[in-house]
Protein backbone atom coordinates (compact mmCIF):
# COMPACT_ATOMS: atom_id res chain seq x y z
CA UNK A 1 0.00 0.00 0.00
CA UNK A 2 1.30 3.48 -0.77
CA UNK A 3 3.08 5.39 1.99
CA UNK A 4 0.86 8.85 1.90
CA UNK A 5 -2.79 6.56 2.36
CA UNK A 6 -0.92 5.08 5.52
CA UNK A 7 -0.37 8.18 6.81
CA UNK A 8 -3.78 9.51 6.53
CA UNK A 9 -5.13 6.64 7.84
CA UNK A 10 -3.26 7.24 10.74
CA UNK A 11 -3.89 10.59 11.28
CA UNK A 12 -7.08 9.91 10.96
CA UNK A 13 -7.26 7.17 13.99
CA UNK A 14 -5.13 9.95 15.70
CA UNK A 15 -7.42 12.26 15.21
CA UNK A 16 -10.42 10.29 16.45
CA UNK A 17 -8.90 10.05 19.46
CA UNK A 18 -8.49 13.13 20.11
CA UNK A 19 -12.43 14.25 19.97
CA UNK A 20 -12.02 15.60 23.67
CA UNK A 21 -10.38 18.94 22.30
CA UNK A 22 -13.10 19.08 19.84
CA UNK A 23 -15.63 19.33 22.40
CA UNK A 24 -14.51 22.54 23.29
CA UNK A 25 -15.69 23.83 20.17
CA UNK A 26 -19.40 25.18 20.06
CA UNK A 27 -21.78 24.92 17.82
CA UNK A 28 -25.12 26.49 17.23
CA UNK A 29 -28.27 24.52 17.06
CA UNK A 30 -31.99 24.38 17.16
CA UNK A 31 -33.48 26.34 20.16
CA UNK A 32 -29.67 27.83 20.57
CA UNK A 33 -28.82 31.65 20.65
CA UNK A 34 -25.28 31.68 19.05
CA UNK A 35 -22.46 29.09 19.31
CA UNK A 36 -22.10 27.32 23.06
CA UNK A 37 -20.78 24.40 24.09
CA UNK A 38 -23.88 21.46 24.58
CA UNK A 39 -23.82 19.02 26.56
CA UNK A 40 -21.47 17.28 29.11
CA UNK A 41 -18.05 13.77 28.39
CA UNK A 42 -19.45 10.26 29.31
CA UNK A 43 -16.95 9.30 32.47
CA UNK A 44 -17.62 7.36 35.67
CA UNK A 45 -18.52 9.13 38.38
CA UNK A 46 -18.64 8.48 42.06
CA UNK A 47 -20.89 5.68 41.77
CA UNK A 48 -18.64 3.94 38.57
CA UNK A 49 -22.83 5.49 35.92
CA UNK A 50 -21.30 6.97 33.45
CA UNK A 51 -21.74 10.84 33.02
CA UNK A 52 -22.00 12.63 29.72
CA UNK A 53 -20.52 16.07 28.68
CA UNK A 54 -19.27 18.24 25.78
CA UNK A 55 -20.01 15.07 22.76
CA UNK A 56 -23.03 16.19 21.10
CA UNK A 57 -24.51 19.29 19.07
CA UNK A 58 -28.08 18.82 21.40
CA UNK A 59 -29.03 22.43 22.44
CA UNK A 60 -28.66 22.74 26.25
CA UNK A 61 -32.38 23.32 26.76
CA UNK A 62 -33.60 20.58 24.26
CA UNK A 63 -34.55 17.14 26.41
CA UNK A 64 -34.00 14.66 23.95
CA UNK A 65 -35.69 11.18 24.35
CA UNK A 66 -36.13 9.90 20.99
CA UNK A 67 -32.92 8.09 20.10
CA UNK A 68 -35.32 4.64 19.27
CA UNK A 69 -36.25 6.49 16.12
CA UNK A 70 -32.91 7.76 15.39
CA UNK A 71 -30.02 8.59 17.76
CA UNK A 72 -27.45 11.67 17.35
CA UNK A 73 -24.15 11.15 16.64
CA UNK A 74 -21.26 11.96 18.81
CA UNK A 75 -18.80 15.01 17.84
CA UNK A 76 -16.20 12.09 17.22
CA UNK A 77 -18.35 10.39 14.71
CA UNK A 78 -19.72 13.77 12.66
CA UNK A 79 -15.43 14.46 12.80
CA UNK A 80 -14.25 11.23 11.45
CA UNK A 81 -17.30 11.17 8.85
CA UNK A 82 -16.26 14.45 7.54
CA UNK A 83 -12.55 13.64 7.38
CA UNK A 84 -13.21 10.50 5.68
CA UNK A 85 -15.25 12.60 3.09
CA UNK A 86 -12.81 14.99 2.70
CA UNK A 87 -10.24 12.30 2.20
CA UNK A 88 -12.44 10.07 -0.11
CA UNK A 89 -12.99 12.86 -2.50
CA UNK A 90 -9.38 13.98 -2.94
CA UNK A 91 -8.63 10.93 -5.28
CA UNK A 92 -12.21 9.04 -5.35
CA UNK A 93 -11.39 5.62 -6.66
CA UNK A 94 -7.87 4.87 -5.78
CA UNK A 95 -9.20 5.63 -1.91
CA UNK A 96 -12.73 3.76 -2.19
CA UNK A 97 -11.38 0.76 -3.72
CA UNK A 98 -7.73 0.93 -2.12
CA UNK A 99 -6.92 2.18 1.62
CA UNK A 100 -10.54 2.87 2.80
CA UNK A 101 -12.03 -0.40 1.42
CA UNK A 102 -9.45 -1.85 4.02
CA UNK A 103 -10.38 0.47 6.61
CA UNK A 104 -14.25 -0.18 6.17
CA UNK A 105 -12.79 -4.16 6.21
CA UNK A 106 -11.38 -3.71 9.51
CA UNK A 107 -14.93 -1.86 10.76
CA UNK A 108 -16.86 -4.95 9.75
CA UNK A 109 -14.27 -6.76 11.81
CA UNK A 110 -15.02 -4.58 14.73
CA UNK A 111 -18.43 -4.21 14.62
CA UNK A 112 -18.48 -8.15 14.68
CA UNK A 113 -16.13 -8.58 17.68
CA UNK A 114 -19.14 -6.03 19.48
CA UNK A 115 -21.64 -8.58 18.17
CA UNK A 116 -20.29 -11.60 19.25
CA UNK A 117 -19.98 -13.34 15.99
CA UNK A 118 -17.64 -14.25 12.86
CA UNK A 119 -16.80 -11.59 10.28
CA UNK A 120 -18.17 -14.28 7.65
CA UNK A 121 -21.17 -13.46 9.35
CA UNK A 122 -21.80 -10.08 9.24
CA UNK A 123 -22.42 -7.40 6.48
CA UNK A 124 -22.93 -4.17 5.89
CA UNK A 125 -26.51 -2.61 5.42
CA UNK A 126 -28.28 0.78 5.39
CA UNK A 127 -30.45 -0.38 8.10
CA UNK A 128 -32.91 -2.92 9.68
CA UNK A 129 -36.00 -2.99 7.06
CA UNK A 130 -32.87 -3.51 3.87
CA UNK A 131 -31.64 -6.64 6.32
CA UNK A 132 -34.45 -8.37 6.98
CA UNK A 133 -35.91 -7.59 3.36
CA UNK A 134 -32.44 -8.89 2.31
CA UNK A 135 -33.20 -12.24 5.13
CA UNK A 136 -36.85 -12.53 3.59
CA UNK A 137 -35.45 -12.59 -0.29
CA UNK A 138 -32.88 -15.43 0.76
CA UNK A 139 -35.37 -17.55 1.95
CA UNK A 140 -36.75 -20.20 -0.43
CA UNK A 141 -40.36 -20.43 0.24
CA UNK A 142 -42.88 -22.86 -1.27
CA UNK A 143 -47.02 -22.12 -1.33
CA UNK A 144 -48.60 -22.63 1.85
CA UNK A 145 -45.26 -21.89 3.93
CA UNK A 146 -46.33 -19.54 7.10
CA UNK A 147 -44.04 -17.32 8.94
CA UNK A 148 -44.98 -17.03 12.55
CA UNK A 149 -44.98 -13.32 13.86
CA UNK A 150 -46.00 -11.32 17.09
CA UNK A 151 -48.78 -8.65 17.01
CA UNK A 152 -46.06 -5.52 18.14
CA UNK A 153 -43.60 -5.63 15.13
CA UNK A 154 -42.40 -2.50 13.68
CA UNK A 155 -43.56 -2.27 9.70
CA UNK A 156 -40.13 -2.50 8.61
CA UNK A 157 -39.57 -5.89 10.06
CA UNK A 158 -42.42 -7.33 8.88
CA UNK A 159 -43.26 -5.48 5.29
CA UNK A 160 -40.99 -8.11 3.92
CA UNK A 161 -42.91 -11.13 5.00
CA UNK A 162 -46.55 -9.15 3.95
CA UNK A 163 -44.51 -8.93 0.62
CA UNK A 164 -44.35 -12.85 0.38
CA UNK A 165 -47.69 -13.67 1.71
CA UNK A 166 -49.17 -11.59 -1.24
CA UNK A 167 -46.44 -12.56 -3.89
CA UNK A 168 -46.16 -16.56 -3.08
CA UNK A 169 -48.99 -17.63 -1.16
CA UNK A 170 -46.85 -17.54 2.06
CA UNK A 171 -49.14 -17.28 5.51
CA UNK A 172 -48.47 -15.13 8.06
CA UNK A 173 -49.70 -16.16 11.79
CA UNK A 174 -49.20 -13.58 14.58
CA UNK A 175 -49.22 -14.40 18.21
CA UNK A 176 -49.92 -11.56 20.92
CA UNK A 177 -47.60 -10.27 23.20
CA UNK A 178 -50.02 -8.61 25.64
CA UNK A 179 -49.25 -5.37 27.45
CA UNK A 180 -47.04 -5.88 28.69
CA UNK A 181 -46.41 -9.96 29.10
CA UNK A 182 -46.43 -11.46 32.48
CA UNK A 183 -43.46 -12.95 31.90
CA UNK A 184 -41.05 -15.26 29.72
CA UNK A 185 -42.97 -18.09 29.98
CA UNK A 186 -46.26 -16.61 28.60
CA UNK A 187 -44.09 -15.47 25.39
CA UNK A 188 -42.86 -18.53 24.85
CA UNK A 189 -45.84 -20.40 25.78
CA UNK A 190 -48.12 -18.12 23.14
CA UNK A 191 -45.45 -18.72 20.41
CA UNK A 192 -45.44 -22.85 20.89
CA UNK A 193 -49.22 -22.39 20.74
CA UNK A 194 -49.16 -20.67 17.37
CA UNK A 195 -46.84 -23.13 15.32
CA UNK A 196 -47.91 -24.97 13.19
CA UNK A 197 -46.01 -27.94 10.83
CA UNK A 198 -46.28 -25.40 7.93
CA UNK A 199 -44.49 -22.85 9.98
CA UNK A 200 -41.03 -21.90 8.26
CA UNK A 201 -39.61 -18.94 10.36
CA UNK A 202 -40.36 -17.26 13.91
CA UNK A 203 -39.39 -13.47 13.27
CA UNK A 204 -39.50 -11.42 16.17
CA UNK A 205 -38.29 -8.29 17.69
CA UNK A 206 -35.14 -8.70 20.05
CA UNK A 207 -36.60 -5.14 21.42
CA UNK A 208 -40.07 -4.14 20.45
CA UNK A 209 -40.59 -0.74 19.10
CA UNK A 210 -43.89 0.15 20.56
CA UNK A 211 -43.35 -0.20 24.40
CA UNK A 212 -39.41 -1.77 24.88
CA UNK A 213 -40.42 -5.59 25.49
CA UNK A 214 -37.14 -7.45 25.77
CA UNK A 215 -37.95 -11.00 23.94
CA UNK A 216 -35.98 -14.27 25.77
CA UNK A 217 -34.35 -14.76 21.90
CA UNK A 218 -32.47 -17.61 22.71
CA UNK A 219 -35.28 -19.68 24.81
CA UNK A 220 -37.10 -18.66 21.61
CA UNK A 221 -34.26 -20.46 19.61
CA UNK A 222 -34.28 -23.41 21.58
CA UNK A 223 -37.79 -23.75 20.94
CA UNK A 224 -37.88 -23.42 16.94
CA UNK A 225 -34.21 -25.13 16.58
CA UNK A 226 -35.41 -28.69 16.76
CA UNK A 227 -38.93 -28.34 14.65
CA UNK A 228 -36.58 -27.11 12.06
CA UNK A 229 -38.01 -23.44 12.42
CA UNK A 230 -35.70 -20.55 11.43
CA UNK A 231 -35.39 -17.96 13.86
CA UNK A 232 -34.85 -14.27 12.77
CA UNK A 233 -34.80 -11.11 14.67
CA UNK A 234 -35.15 -7.74 14.29
CA UNK A 235 -32.71 -5.76 16.11
CA UNK A 236 -33.31 -2.39 15.63
CA UNK A 237 -33.86 -1.79 18.96
CA UNK A 238 -30.79 -3.53 20.91
CA UNK A 239 -27.86 -2.75 19.21
CA UNK A 240 -26.61 0.12 21.18
CA UNK A 241 -29.00 -0.55 23.76
CA UNK A 242 -27.15 -2.69 25.87
CA UNK A 243 -24.52 -5.74 24.76
CA UNK A 244 -26.01 -8.05 22.50
CA UNK A 245 -23.94 -11.40 21.71
CA UNK A 246 -25.18 -13.41 18.55
CA UNK A 247 -23.01 -16.37 19.07
CA UNK A 248 -25.30 -16.64 22.31
CA UNK A 249 -28.68 -16.20 20.92
CA UNK A 250 -29.46 -19.22 18.74
CA UNK A 251 -30.88 -16.85 16.08
CA UNK A 252 -30.56 -18.02 12.75
CA UNK A 253 -30.77 -14.27 10.98
CA UNK A 254 -30.31 -10.68 12.94
CA UNK A 255 -31.44 -7.65 11.58
CA UNK A 256 -30.06 -3.96 13.07
CA UNK A 257 -29.82 -0.46 12.41
CA UNK A 258 -27.13 1.57 14.01
CA UNK A 259 -28.60 4.66 13.47
CA UNK A 260 -30.52 4.36 16.94
CA UNK A 261 -29.09 3.54 20.15
CA UNK A 262 -25.68 2.66 18.43
CA UNK A 263 -25.72 6.63 17.62
CA UNK A 264 -24.01 6.26 14.19
CA UNK A 265 -24.12 8.16 10.94
CA UNK A 266 -27.80 7.80 9.41
CA UNK A 267 -28.08 4.85 6.69
CA UNK A 268 -25.91 2.23 8.48
CA UNK A 269 -26.71 -1.11 9.51
CA UNK A 270 -25.84 -4.86 9.66
CA UNK A 271 -26.91 -8.29 8.44
CA UNK A 272 -26.20 -11.08 10.26
CA UNK A 273 -26.32 -14.51 8.88
CA UNK A 274 -25.85 -17.48 11.03
CA UNK A 275 -22.78 -19.67 9.40
CA UNK A 276 -25.06 -22.70 9.77
CA UNK A 277 -27.88 -21.24 8.18
CA UNK A 278 -26.59 -19.83 5.27
CA UNK A 279 -27.55 -22.75 3.01
CA UNK A 280 -31.06 -21.37 4.17
CA UNK A 281 -30.90 -18.00 3.84
CA UNK A 282 -29.13 -16.63 0.29
CA UNK A 283 -30.08 -13.72 -0.49
CA UNK A 284 -28.71 -11.70 -3.59
CA UNK A 285 -26.63 -9.08 -1.59
CA UNK A 286 -24.52 -11.90 -0.34
CA UNK A 287 -24.04 -13.79 -3.67
CA UNK A 288 -21.03 -11.94 -4.02
CA UNK A 289 -19.59 -12.42 0.00
CA UNK A 290 -20.39 -10.21 3.42
CA UNK A 291 -17.25 -7.89 2.28
CA UNK A 292 -17.80 -4.00 2.89
CA UNK A 293 -17.73 -4.05 -1.48
CA UNK A 294 -18.77 -6.67 -3.70
CA UNK A 295 -20.52 -6.50 -7.13
CA UNK A 296 -23.21 -8.47 -5.49
CA UNK A 297 -23.71 -5.57 -2.70
CA UNK A 298 -22.54 -2.54 -5.13
CA UNK A 299 -20.79 0.78 -3.59
CA UNK A 300 -21.69 1.94 0.40
CA UNK A 301 -21.20 4.87 1.57
CA UNK A 302 -17.61 5.15 2.46
CA UNK A 303 -17.95 8.13 4.67
CA UNK A 304 -20.97 6.75 6.82
CA UNK A 305 -18.96 3.08 7.21
CA UNK A 306 -15.76 4.79 8.81
CA UNK A 307 -18.04 6.84 10.94
CA UNK A 308 -19.64 3.36 11.99
CA UNK A 309 -16.59 2.45 13.22
CA UNK A 310 -15.77 5.35 14.87
CA UNK A 311 -19.43 5.41 16.80
CA UNK A 312 -18.07 1.09 18.18
CA UNK A 313 -15.18 2.94 19.42
CA UNK A 314 -17.74 5.80 21.32
CA UNK A 315 -19.20 2.74 23.01
CA UNK A 316 -16.05 0.49 23.24
CA UNK A 317 -14.29 3.47 25.16
CA UNK A 318 -16.99 3.68 27.67
CA UNK A 319 -18.44 0.63 27.82
CA UNK A 320 -21.78 -0.32 26.85
CA UNK A 321 -23.07 -2.25 30.32
CA UNK A 322 -21.69 1.45 31.58
CA UNK A 323 -24.16 3.00 29.22
CA UNK A 324 -27.01 0.37 29.40
CA UNK A 325 -26.71 0.77 33.18
CA UNK A 326 -26.90 4.70 32.92
CA UNK A 327 -30.06 4.44 30.23
CA UNK A 328 -31.73 1.78 32.63
CA UNK A 329 -31.54 4.08 35.86
CA UNK A 330 -32.84 6.96 34.19
CA UNK A 331 -35.78 4.81 32.91
CA UNK A 332 -36.44 3.64 36.49
CA UNK A 333 -36.90 7.38 38.08
CA UNK A 334 -39.45 8.42 34.87
CA UNK A 335 -41.02 4.95 36.25
CA UNK A 336 -40.94 5.78 39.89
CA UNK A 337 -41.80 9.16 38.92
CA UNK A 338 -45.02 8.42 36.89
CA UNK A 339 -46.47 6.45 39.05
CA UNK A 340 -47.08 9.82 41.05
CA UNK A 341 -48.46 11.08 37.96
CA UNK A 342 -52.80 10.82 37.77
CA UNK A 343 -53.85 9.68 34.10
CA UNK A 344 -51.03 7.23 33.53
CA UNK A 345 -50.81 4.31 32.71
CA UNK A 346 -47.40 1.98 32.42
CA UNK A 347 -47.50 -0.20 29.52
CA UNK A 348 -43.95 -1.63 29.44
CA UNK A 349 -42.33 -4.36 31.63
CA UNK A 350 -41.88 -2.29 35.22
CA UNK A 351 -38.69 -4.87 35.82
CA UNK A 352 -37.11 -8.19 34.76
CA UNK A 353 -35.41 -9.51 32.18
CA UNK A 354 -38.38 -8.42 30.29
CA UNK A 355 -37.78 -4.78 31.02
CA UNK A 356 -35.07 -2.61 28.52
CA UNK A 357 -33.84 1.02 28.29
CA UNK A 358 -37.60 1.89 26.65
CA UNK A 359 -40.62 3.48 28.79
CA UNK A 360 -44.17 3.56 27.22
CA UNK A 361 -46.84 4.65 28.55
CA UNK A 362 -50.84 6.05 27.87
CA UNK A 363 -52.82 8.75 29.33
CA UNK A 364 -56.62 8.35 30.38
CA UNK A 365 -58.69 10.95 28.77
CA UNK A 366 -55.86 12.71 26.25
CA UNK A 367 -54.93 12.88 22.69
CA UNK A 368 -51.43 11.27 22.65
CA UNK A 369 -50.73 13.60 19.90
CA UNK A 370 -51.48 16.50 21.43
CA UNK A 371 -49.38 15.63 24.70
CA UNK A 372 -46.77 15.07 22.91
CA UNK A 373 -46.64 18.49 20.77
CA UNK A 374 -47.12 20.29 23.79
CA UNK A 375 -44.26 18.70 25.66
CA UNK A 376 -42.20 19.75 22.27
CA UNK A 377 -43.42 23.02 22.19
CA UNK A 378 -43.73 24.29 25.79
CA UNK A 379 -40.92 22.53 27.62
CA UNK A 380 -38.58 21.92 24.25
CA UNK A 381 -39.22 17.73 25.31
CA UNK A 382 -39.15 15.22 22.42
CA UNK A 383 -40.69 12.04 22.41
CA UNK A 384 -42.41 9.81 20.67
CA UNK A 385 -46.13 8.91 19.67
CA UNK A 386 -46.48 5.25 19.69
CA UNK A 387 -49.35 2.98 18.83
CA UNK A 388 -49.42 -0.93 17.82
CA UNK A 389 -52.69 -3.16 18.81
CA UNK A 390 -54.27 -2.18 22.04
CA UNK A 391 -51.91 0.83 22.76
CA UNK A 392 -51.66 4.67 21.80
CA UNK A 393 -49.50 6.28 23.97
CA UNK A 394 -46.10 7.82 24.47
CA UNK A 395 -42.35 6.16 23.95
CA UNK A 396 -39.53 7.66 26.09
CA UNK A 397 -36.09 6.26 25.54
CA UNK A 398 -33.03 8.31 27.18
CA UNK A 399 -29.39 7.90 26.50
CA UNK A 400 -25.98 8.87 27.53
CA UNK A 401 -26.40 12.79 26.74
CA UNK A 402 -29.89 12.64 29.11
CA UNK A 403 -30.00 12.89 32.99
CA UNK A 404 -31.80 12.88 36.00
CA UNK A 405 -32.98 16.75 35.35
CA UNK A 406 -34.08 15.67 32.09
CA UNK A 407 -36.39 13.27 33.77
CA UNK A 408 -37.11 15.55 36.20
CA UNK A 409 -38.67 18.27 33.92
CA UNK A 410 -40.41 15.80 31.78
CA UNK A 411 -42.37 14.58 35.06
CA UNK A 412 -43.23 18.28 35.90
CA UNK A 413 -44.01 19.03 32.46
CA UNK A 414 -46.43 16.04 32.28
CA UNK A 415 -47.94 17.12 35.71
CA UNK A 416 -48.62 20.61 33.84
CA UNK A 417 -50.12 19.15 31.27
CA UNK A 418 -52.46 16.89 32.89
CA UNK A 419 -53.05 18.92 35.69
Amino acid sequence: MPSAPENESFRRRSFLGNFSAIGLLGLPGQGCTGSKTVGRPLSPNASGEPEFDGEFLLPQDLVYLNCASLGPCPRSVMDAVTEAWNQLESNPVHHAFGPMLQEMEQVRGKAAGFLGCEKDELSFTENATEAMNAIAQGIRFDRGDRILTSDQEHPGGSVCWEYFSRRSGVGIDKFSLGMPPKDEGEILDSIEKSLTPKTRVISVSHVTYPTGVRLPIRRIGELARPRGVMLVVDGAQAVGMSPVNLSELSCDAYAASAHKWLLAPKGTGFLYVNRGAKDRIQPISLFGGPSAYSASSGTRSVPSVIGLGASLDFFLKRGLDKVARHSMGLRGQLLDGLKRVPGIKVVSPLAGPLASSMLSFSVNDKKTRSIAEALSEKSNIVVKVASSPGFDGLRISPHVYNDSKDMDKLLGSLRELLA
